[in-house]
């Protein structure tokens, strides 16, 4: 069974950060921050809890807007843990072929969780959007630090009690079988990526893995 809850969205106009929701972390609880009524509440403790002003990464005023994200009682699949899993098999086939391994970058992953969210709530799957938005226009209007672009996209259907590892395996398996996502994932220049995995209340999940 899914709901859907209303949570945070900050894009900084100082530093370019995007960050999807807020944590309770004054307390070491880390809950995840939702509204309910009028008030903004940790889902770990129940505590009333004030969102952040300012930006996770520079500390410059910055607002946020109201984002929906869809929630799963019971089992649940776990977007974060998915794109650990991809990310994790992503440098081991770049080692198998002695390639440079990547590190994961929280800035690039943003800007994946967006598309990937955007492609869920408005019922596409392409890398360009519907107003013909490319990868690179939105790494612009992210001001990713990169004089190339690349990105690989996926959508998946699985159960909540599939494994991320498996997920994960799947999707670089595909990526690797595929010849354009293949040259992107193993393209030798690259030194970063950040994955974002969105799941809709369909239970699809929506996956964008870009590249710096």
């Amino acid at each position: 069974m899914t709901f859907t809850v209303i949570s945070t969205y900050y894009r900084c106009d100082v530093c370019g950060n995007q960050t999807v929701g807020s944590s309770h972390d004054d307390t070491g609880c880390d809950g995840f921050v939702v509204e309910i009524g009028d008030e903004w509440l940790c889902v770990g403790c129940s505590t009333r809890v004030d969102v952040a002003t300012t930006c996770f990464s520079c500390g410059a005023a910055d607002a946020f807007e109201r984002v929906e994200l869809p929630v799963f009682t019971g089992s649940q699949i776990h977007p974060s843990r998915i794109e650990r899993a991809i990310h994790q098999r992503t440098n081991h086939e770049r080692r198998e072929r002695e390639l440079c391994e990547l590190q994961f970058d929280y800035h690039l992953s943003a800007v994946a969780l967006r598309h990937s969210r955007d492609m869920s709530h408005r019922n596409y799957f392409a890398h360009e959007s519907p107003e013909g938005k490319s990868p690179a226009d939105r790494y612009e209007a992210a001001s990713v630090d990169s004089n190339r672009v690349g990105e690989n996209l996926s959508k998946q259907y699985h159960g909540p009690s599939t494994s991320p590892s498996l997920i994960g395996s799947e999707v670089v398996d595909a990526w690797l079988g595929s010849p354009g996502h293949r040259k992107t994932l193993l393209e030798f220049q690259w030194s970063r990526e950040g994955i974002g995995v969105f799941v809709d209340v369909d239970g699809a999940i929506y996956i964008t893995q870009n590249f710096a």
